[in-house]
């Protein structure tokens, strides 16, 4: 669901810059003729109100281009489809466009280890980087195809030792040759 923000503009600001939008939408500050008022809230991603969410502790993004991504995919040898669990493999398969949903799920798990990184800074992760290590963070969607960060064994439990009580958020995109994703960690 889209909300859109509250951004005050004076006439002569207005008269300068047009329109403002947030997210695409018209500010339901602004009259818009012949466009529809939207309601008064924070953006909400996921069907979660950011403001609800709490602050944001860390945010990751990343941006993978599908067409090298592929390449290693299918590359002889390649044991990168093993990042993914089967349920990923699954879902991205039901896909349009598969390589570039799995890419998008790639730069999904890119991104919360950015995310939890910068949430942790200055010190380190507790976790080594290690292949073992990527199919325990799994990107799920719901039925209306919102994704969410679903983490598995010594994953989950060094995040929940992190951040207890913390909420995953995250947002996936793919157009063309480019799949990104960011995923934000709130208190």
């Amino acid at each position: 669901m889209w909300a859109t923000a509250s951004v005050p503009l004076s006439a002569q600001q207005e008269a300068k810059s047009g329109p403002r939008f947030v997210h695409g939408l018209p500010s339901a500050d602004i009259p818009q003729p012949g466009l529809p008022q939207f309601a008064h809230s924070a953006p909400s991603f996921s069907g979660l109100d950011l403001a609800a969410a709490g602050p944001v502790l860390g945010a990751g993004i990343d941006l993978v281009q599908v067409s090298t991504f592929r390449a290693q995919l299918v590359q002889p040898g390649s044991t990168f489809l093993r990042v993914f669990t089967d349920s990923e493999r699954a879902t991205a398969a039901t896909r349009p466009a598969p390589h570039a949903s799995l890419a998008a799920r790639w730069a999904a798990k890119e991104a919360f280890i950015k995310a939890w990184s910068q949430a942790l800074a200055p010190g380190p992760l507790a976790l080594a980087d290690s292949p073992e290590l990527w199919p325990l963070v799994e990107v799920e969607s719901d039925p209306m195809g919102r994704p969410s960060l679903r983490l598995h064994g010594m994953v989950r439990r060094a995040f929940e030792r992190d951040f207890p009580q913390a909420q995953l958020l995250v947002s996936l995109t793919h157009e063309g040759d480019w799949a990104s994703a960011l995923v934000m960690i709130c208190s």
